[in-house]
């Protein structure tokens, strides 16, 4: 980990042709030839910064510290704004809804509730505040610990639902599909635009899937 966090900002500018995007530019022989030559060239500096930076990444929690010292210092709470566009989000699936706007990157949140500058989009990234950090830009400290408890009964009704279906499927089964549904669940650092619709949907759909499994 603390190896390709040292080489990963070079590796993917030269996997890319020197553009900021996702985009691959070199064939499987040379990518295998570029990352050995980039660890080889490895010195004991860059592995203790890489470590300090797998470290950092892990945690996810500087992020949510920067937008606790703006909020509500110099912007005020947004009393239900920011899970709102999560709800929403629910009630407007994208295959109902084709011409629903495209999400902005979760970048251009962070570096107004933060105060910093975080590559965007047009850098071929994002990169989100969390949403336990959404949930205090909301409702400050009270209101991140109610979320954060509401969610939890939320999973749990989930779990006591699928695997509630075992006369349709083996429960061993009903677990795997548990364990993807949940998944999301388990990033901090995922938003809360992404990550409420994403743990919805993915249950609304494992559950027709169970429910019409003899069809299939």
């Amino acid at each position: 980990g603390a190896v390709w966090t040292a080489i990963k900002p070079y590796y993917r500018l030269a996997l890319s042709g020197g553009q900021f995007a996702q985009t691959v530019t070199l064939d499987f022989n040379q990518r295998l030839s570029l990352l050995q030559s980039m660890i080889a060239d490895l010195q004991p500096r860059q592995l203790y910064d890489g470590l300090n930076g797998m470290a950092a990444r892990i945690s996810y929690v500087d992020i949510l510290g920067q937008v606790m010292d703006r909020v509500p210092s110099v912007l005020p709470y947004e009393t239900g704004a920011v899970w709102g566009e999560a709800v929403k989000n629910i009630l407007m699936p994208r295959i109902l809804f084709p011409d629903k706007g495209v999400l902005v990157s979760d970048s251009v949140r962070t570096n107004m509730y933060t105060g910093r500058r975080y590559a965007a989009q047009n850098e071929g990234t994002s990169v989100s505040i969390g949403y336990a950090g959404d949930s205090y830009i909301d409702f400050g400290i009270p209101g991140t610990l109610l979320i954060s408890f509401a969610l939890g009964v939320l999973y749990a009704g989930m779990a006591r639902h699928i695997l509630s279906l075992e006369q349709k499927i083996d429960s061993t089964c009903l677990t795997v599909v548990l364990i993807v549904i949940l998944r999301p669940a388990m990033q901090f650092e995922v938003s809360s635009t992404k990550l409420l619709p994403g743990v919805i949907l993915l249950w609304i759909t494992a559950y027709l899937f169970i429910l019409f499994w003899p069809m299939v």
